[in-house]
């Protein structure tokens, strides 16, 4: 059986965004849990941990289902740059609004950059399935989260 680099990639990759957006996240839980008025549906702490490692979980297996239908003998098939451009403008996408929520405390741009990470969703959704219909359903906890995550940025604008 044949090495494929892929499934150790991919998977360390998802990791470290995870790790660098949860950097961001808790040291500034302070700000939110302190200083901020909270909307009045505000899901309980225990659920964004459970959503996020579901997200992560079902990203890191659309991205190797997905490679493994992007490789073709000798080189990507049609189509499959554009999944891997999505795929990384989604991680620095995930990464930044964690930043700019948590750390910079910029409310408005990150309820802004939210639209635009989901619209990398979605369309990472449209481009997977001509892969892969698992990959690209493998995405829907990810687009049904950031709704609920919209909301509640949504809300900390308007009330704070």
């Amino acid at each position: 059986m044949k090495f494929k680099h892929g499934y150790v990639f991919i998977p360390l990759v998802v990791i470290l965004v995870a790790l660098i957006g949860g950097a961001f996240t808790s040291n500034g839980m302070d700000w939110l849990k302190n200083e901020l008025f909270k909307p009045q549906y505000m899901p309980p702490n225990w659920v964004f941990g459970l959503a996020w490692n579901l997200i992560f979980l079902c990203v890191a297996i659309s991205a190797i289902i997905a490679w493994g239908k992007m490789m073709g003998k000798t080189k990507l098939v049609k189509g499959a740059y554009t999944v891997i451009y999505l795929l990384v403008l989604n991680a620095v996408l995930n990464v930044g609004w964690c930043y700019m929520f948590f750390q910079a405390h910029l409310l408005l741009p990150s309820l802004i950059e939210m639209v635009v990470l989901q619209v990398t969703n979605i369309l990472l959704m449209i481009s997977l399935w001509k892969f892969s219909k698992v990959s690209s359903l493998l995405f829907l906890p990810y687009v049904l989260w950031l709704f609920v995550a919209f909301y509640l940025n949504y809300m900390f604008y308007q009330l704070n």
